[in-house]
């Protein structure tokens, strides 16, 4: 039996393909597939991509040099810092977050395998953490018989997808005023369906959303062994709603999760919820939905008014998602173009007339890598590191302008790691864990601390 979704499959194909400093294949498969079941999380696999601000070509990225003056004119500027940057410890803190959401209590929420600091603890399964302040967390307590994939909040309710502990059932938990969890059970029996097929068909990727009352949730339906298209799959939204309506007909349902649409997939994707309805976000290989001979990725976004319907026609956007987040008053996304080393910044726009407006942001420079990004109501931030282990910030306020801060090393001898980006409502949290020289002989161990932004 493949042990490897097909999306996986690809992944190698493509790592095999990649050269990245210091970053072998199985690297670039692994944070590759994290970045895909929650690419609202803060850091990444180091792109090489490049950040060209006035012009001013800094970094290193995978289009031919030649081709450099082409899009510096297009690229974001660079402008003085709007915020203040203080490094401080910590002392329970968060490693590495594949899913992370604000309440409007302020309380956020992440979903991370590991904690930061001293005395850090890995588990096997994705924990959910909460933070009143963005740096000191706490493991919340779950249901017992659900694994958590996905988050996501409306107001102060926290909705948390997953599975059953023992596999089969797709569970969504949602928080009550009593502290408690209320789980309800996707109507989805994938067991009974592959016996019709000529394999078995498997859950893949999960992903929830909330806006307005109504609730989402996406599930990677994939097929072992594969048939057909290498990457081919699709994700299928099941919706609830506070809004009762006529549920026989297609509209909300205010008593139980529905199917409401199928929606093509080849390497995963994600909902999100925005101030006039929802999106979802699919990404695709090549432009015939096949591995192209570029390796190129495009992305195709969908929209719903009511995460009903999702008759509109689909609207391709270059480049593979890595980030997405509400900014401006609207659902953005940071997009890559592996293959040239561009980022651009998308901006979501629903309504009657769903389109899409680009900002270029990154270009191809030489000496610097991606290394995390962020979308907040703060703003927009990406931490990149240098070949020799530096770490600067790009931050921008208007996802246009960017100013950018060297994040200083404490004591000669120690070096950071990043774990991610924090956005709070009023500030920025770069996490960074700290293995000072000294400690390979004995001495100062693992630290965590957070390179803090806040508004002049």
């Amino acid at each position: 039996m493949n042990e490897r979704d097909p999306y996986e499959n690809y992944l190698h194909l493509r790592a095999e393909g990649l050269e990245l400093p210091g970053v072998g294949a199985p690297v670039v498969v692994e944070r590759a597939r994290a970045r895909r079941r929650r690419r609202r999380a803060g850091a990444g696999a180091a792109l090489g991509v490049a950040v060209l601000l006035g012009g001013t070509v800094v970094g290193q990225g995978l289009r031919p040099e030649r081709q450099a003056d082409e899009v510096a004119s297009d690229r974001a500027t660079e402008v003085a810092s709007a915020l203040d940057w203080t490094l401080v410890n910590v002392k329970e803190g968060l490693g590495s977050a594949t899913d992370m959401v604000i309440a409007d209590s302020g309380t956020v929420y992440a979903l991370s395998t590991a904690t930061g600091g001293v005395d850090q603890t890995v588990a096997s399964e994705p924990v959910v953490y909460s933070s009143p302040d963005g740096s000191e967390w706490t493991a919340v307590e779950m249901p017992e018989d659900i694994r958590v994939k996905g988050l996501a909040s409306d107001g102060n309710t926290i909705y948390a997808v997953g599975t059953a502990a023992l596999g089969g059932s797709i569970r969504v938990a949602s928080s009550g005023a009593d502290g408690g969890w209320d789980v309800t059970d996707l109507p989805l029996d994938l067991e009974a369906e592959s016996a019709e097929l000529h394999g078995k068909l498997y859950v893949a990727d999960l992903d929830v959303a909330a806006g307005g009352g109504t609730t989402l949730v996406g599930v990677k339906v994939g097929l072992d062994p594969a048939v057909g298209d290498l990457v081919s799959g699709q994700i299928r939204v099941f919706a609830r709603s506070d809004h009762a309506g006529p549920a026989e007909s297609g509209g909300p349902d205010p008593t139980s999760f529905r199917p409401v649409t199928g929606i093509p997939d080849s390497m995963g994707g994600q909902i999100l919820a925005g101030p006039d309805g929802f999106w979802s976000v699919t990404a695709h290989p090549g432009s015939s939905g096949q591995i192209s001979e570029s390796g190129e990725v495009w992305t195709e976004a969908r929209y719903s008014p009511d995460g009903y319907d999702w008759s509109g026609p689909p609207i391709s956007i270059p480049g593979e998602v890595v980030a997405s987040g509400d900014f401006d008053g609207a659902p953005q996304l940071l997009t890559v173009q592996m293959m040239t080393g561009s980022v651009d910044l998308i901006r979501l726009a629903g309504g009657s007339a769903p389109s899409l407006e680009s900002n270029p942001v990154l270009g191809p420079v030489d000496g610097q890598f991606l290394s995390g990004f962020s979308i907040s109501p703060v703003g927009v931030t990406l931490v990149m590191t240098s070949e020799s282990g530096n770490y600067e910030v790009l931050h921008s306020v208007d996802g246009k302008d960017f100013d950018r801060t060297e994040i200083p090393v404490r004591q000669a001898g120690e070096h950071w790691y990043l774990d991610g980006i924090t956005s709070m409502p009023d500030s920025v949290k770069v996490r960074l864990s700290s293995n000072p020289s000294s400690a390979m002989a004995g001495g100062a161990t693992r630290t965590q601390w957070v390179f803090v932004g806040t508004p002049r």
